[in-house]
């Protein structure tokens, strides 16, 4: 709907660069760029021809100085700052962290865990929202059961670039009682154990919700692709049937295929799915990765 409003003649908005930045935040900026860049409809060609001109007006004539260059400039002093003044803007926070020294993360770490706003908290933690922590610190499991959700979700996600008996424990009692969320199978990408795969088969619960089904099949396949030894005979299918995204089904049925565990009515299917990429993984025309 965005792609048509511009070729409707509309203006790009302030929502629009937000909802990119979401997605970056979501799926990483390859993955969005890589997006983007396939070939689509008028709409999506307009949307991503917008989000080209509005990135060239920010940088205007001279080189724009790259990712790394504008995040080592900021001071861990002003990342505090920033943290404490209720600043939203994750993708600073994020991308700070993705190339800071270890003694700046030691020190957004030690304020983290004086702080006591809520809003403080969850953006203190988006700096390791790509980033390890620079030492485990148990008092981010208490953050994952914090009672304002956004702390919640921004302390799952630190916990998922964590490796550690701790976070294994946790994922796992995330398991009982079933799970309609993909903040703890998240946890399993750096935390998998052989056999967990049937684990997070018998908890998944299905959402009636596409979008929550969208982000719990997600991180369902994350899990696979970052652990190969896991048999997604089982799983991949699952994620493959239920996403109600083209590309996410691509990326199960890859899946499936580089293990050799397709099944012949999914393969059928996949031929006559309306994604294309899925068809081109039967047809031939696109290697398996």
């Amino acid at each position: 709907m965005r792609g048509a409003r511009l070729l409707g003649g509309g203006d790009w908005d302030w929502d629009d660069t937000s909802l990119v930045e979401d997605a970056v935040e979501r799926l990483g900026w390859d993955r969005v760029e890589d997006l983007m860049g396939r070939p689509g409809d008028g709409s999506i060609v307009r949307f991503r021809d917008g989000w080209a001109s509005q990135e060239a007006k920010r940088s205007g004539h001279d080189r724009r100085p790259s990712q790394r260059e504008r995040m080592r400039s900021i001071s861990v002093g002003e990342i505090i700052s920033a943290a404490e003044a209720g600043d939203s803007g994750y993708g600073l926070f994020r991308g700070w962290g993705m190339h800071a020294d270890e003694q700046d993360l030691e020190a957004v770490l030690r304020h983290l865990g004086a702080a006591r706003e809520p809003r403080v908290i969850a953006n203190l933690l988006r700096v390791f929202t790509k980033r390890a922590l620079p030492r485990f610190d148990d008092r981010l499991i208490g953050l994952a059961r914090h009672e304002v959700a956004e702390v919640r979700r921004r302390a799952y996600l630190a916990l998922q670039q964590v490796e550690h008996p701790s976070v294994r424990e946790f994922a796992l009692a995330g398991l009982e009682g079933g799970v309609r969320d993909g903040s703890v199978l998240g946890l399993f990408v750096r935390n998998y154990r052989r056999g967990d795969e049937h684990r997070l088969l018998e908890a998944i619960e299905l959402s009636g919700d596409e979008d929550e089904r969208h982000w719990l099949m997600m991180e369902v396949v994350d899990v696979l692709e970052s652990n190969p030894e896991a048999d997604g005979s089982r799983l991949g299918v699952v994620a493959y049937a239920e996403t109600p995204c083209g590309n996410c089904r691509a990326d199960a049925a890859r899946l499936l295929l580089r293990q050799g565990v397709v099944p012949s009515w999914l393969a059928e299917e996949l031929r006559h799915d309306a994604c294309e990429e899925c068809r081109e993984l039967v047809d031939g025309t696109a290697g398996l990765t």
